[in-house]
């Protein structure tokens, strides 16, 4: 079993569509730093200097960068491709497994249950991490332009309210509020990798693979949206900086249900594949 996981995982890790997951997150991460991080960075000398106008706290870096920001484009189009970036790495690796008939070779090898546990655990760990690494790399550039100033419940940007979920460790230890949602956005991207396998069992077509997981995600968005139901939107409690009323509950009970669905629809499927 061990091994297997081992094999999975480095399939997952070395293969081609986990370096160009990671690759246009990356890019959507350095053009964010490029158009609003270091425009903004140049302007810290500026505030500092002119005493001539009223002093607003600036925001800087945990309302700037990539994973805290809400109106930047780069910002927007990170979250909305979000299960396209997870899934990439290795959601489709059981369909396309299937199609080439490589799952025949390891059947005779291994019992269905290790193999489809090894599938999920590499699935999972590509896909969260696809998705954390181009945020930690923003994160990073982002701190080297800009000062990490502890957020200020009176300044006049974010929309981190006193209701917001975590509102106090946001503005006591922004930076464990920071990694608490990298967690968060972490685990979301690997359970639309785990639905990725869920569908493959059911899907004719590897593109219906990888795209599923997005239109169920926008679905859900759309629902969230036309009943005012804004904590359900995974692309809204996603981004660290939206709070805008989030529930950890909400979060907990739609992540475990995501997650139960890709789970129990792969290993149901699979257990019943025959050759």
């Amino acid at each position: 079993m061990k091994q297997l996981i081992k094999l999975e995982i480095g399939r997952a890790f070395h293969g081609r569509m986990f370096y160009i997951s990671i690759l246009i997150g990356s890019i959507l991460s350095l053009l964010q730093i490029v158009f609003h991080v270091i425009p903004a960075s140049m302007k810290i000398d500026l505030y500092l200097t002119e005493m001539d106008s009223p002093r607003l706290y600036p925001g800087w870096l945990f309302s700037s960068w990539l994973g805290g920001n809400v109106f930047d484009i780069e910002s927007f189009l990170f979250y909305l491709l979000l299960p396209i970036l997870a899934v990439l790495p290795f959601g489709d690796s059981y369909f396309t497994d299937r199609k080439s008939g490589y799952l025949k070779n390891v059947y005779i090898r291994t019992k269905k249950k290790n193999y489809l546990t090894a599938k999920a655990a590499a699935a999972f760990l590509s896909g969260g991490a696809a998705v954390v690494i181009p945020l930690l790399l923003n994160l990073a550039l982002a701190a080297l332009f800009l000062p990490a100033l502890k957020p200020e419940s009176t300044a006049p940007y974010g929309s981190i309210a006193e209701e917001s979920m975590w509102s106090g460790l946001y503005y006591s230890s922004p930076w464990a509020y920071v990694f608490a949602y990298l967690l968060i956005d972490f685990i979301f991207a690997g359970i639309f990798a785990l639905i990725a396998l869920g569908i493959s069992q059911a899907a004719d077509y590897r593109f219906i693979v990888i795209l599923f997981p997005l239109f169920l995600y926008l679905f859900i968005y759309s629902i969230a949206k036309l009943l005012h139901a804004h904590a359900f939107a995974p692309a809204d409690f996603l981004n660290s900086g939206f709070g805008s009323g989030n529930s950890f509950s909400i979060i907990l009970g739609e992540g475990a249900a995501l997650a139960g669905l890709g789970l129990v629809t792969f290993w149901i499927g699979g257990r019943q594949e025959t050759y």
